[in-house]
């Protein structure tokens, strides 16, 4: 079972990673991180993700 701790961290990744590009609508965000992933994520554990976050929040890529 995965740790349910993960989902709040998670979330405030995601808040953080939202605030810096707010003029975007929920699903562009979700599908421009998804570019960023190279793949539609469906696989990729919940760390993984996390630092790939991570790694955009200290320098914003993204895909308009």
């Amino acid at each position: 079972m995965r740790d349910p701790k993960r989902i709040d961290k998670f979330c405030e990744m995601l808040k953080a990673y939202w605030y810096m590009v707010p003029d975007w609508r929920f699903m562009q965000l979700v599908c421009n991180l998804q570019a960023q992933i190279g793949s539609d994520g469906f696989y990729l554990e919940d760390d993984k993700t996390m630092e790939l976050i991570e790694q955009m929040l200290k320098g914003v890529k993204y895909v308009d």
